[in-house]
């Protein structure tokens, strides 16, 4: 019996990694259709759904496929803690996720990354972030489905008390460093003729739309995101 309850607990820490990292699934995905439009939903955690309860029927990509309906196929590649940067923790060029969504030929990709790039230890600069960011958004340039790329900027962290009592980013996240990404997926977008949606100035001073971290949505969030993208992309 002791045994038992020793491998149950180990296969429950097993699983809980597992949703962590986003190693069991990004969403409910639904098998494409002749005709259908086929969307791909680049991201991390944000993209992901962490934090979220039930994330799966609640992370924006979900939410997304449910507004825009039957004419669209919406997949969430999004995995927690990722990065643009190749030098980056976790670069999520790296991962089987991204092989997989270069594989589902999208004809639309939303690409929302840079939050984790922004973490003091991480963060090296503009140039080096454009570089490498850059050449993510030419791998699905070049794929024969030719999709439209749109470019999202990361979401405005919102200030937490920190344990000292001081107000500030947690994740040791830098803000002007988010503020240098943004204004380089602006420019990319115009270089490359792609769509921009600010995220950022869509969530400043929006509190309420995140969890207790400061950077990740909550339920409401994320479906404030959802609508924001859709009315986007209708646009």
């Amino acid at each position: 019996m002791f045994f038992v309850i020793i491998l149950m607990c180990v296969l429950a820490g097993i699983y809980g990694y597992g949703v962590y990292i986003g190693f069991w699934g990004s969403s409910i995905e639904t098998k494409w259709k002749e005709g259908q439009t086929k969307v791909a939903c680049v991201g991390d955690s944000i993209t992901y759904g962490m934090l979220i309860r039930d994330r799966r029927h609640h992370c924006y990509p979900y939410l997304l496929q449910q507004l825009l309906g039957d004419q669209y196929n919406v997949r969430n590649y999004g995995l927690n803690d990722r990065n643009a940067m190749e030098s980056g923790k976790h670069p999520f060029r790296k991962e089987k996720r991204y092989q997989e969504s270069l594989r589902f030929l999208p004809d639309i990709v939303l690409i929302k990354l840079g939050t984790n790039d922004s973490k003091k230890g991480t963060w090296i600069g503009a140039e080096a972030w454009e570089k490498d960011y850059r050449e993510l958004l030419n791998s699905y340039l070049t794929l024969p489905s030719h999709p439209q790329l749109i470019l999202i900027t990361p979401a405005y962290p919102q200030p937490v008390k920190q344990k000292d009592g001081s107000i500030g980013l947690s994740f040791q996240m830098q803000d002007e460093a988010m503020e240098a990404e943004s204004e380089v997926i602006q420019r990319l977008g115009e270089e490359l003729n792609a769509e921009v949606i600010d995220l950022r100035s869509f969530t400043k001073g929006k509190p309420e739309w995140f969890n207790s971290d400061g950077i990740h949505p909550n339920n409401e969030g994320a479906r404030q995101i959802a609508h924001f993208i859709y009315a986007e992309l209708k646009r």
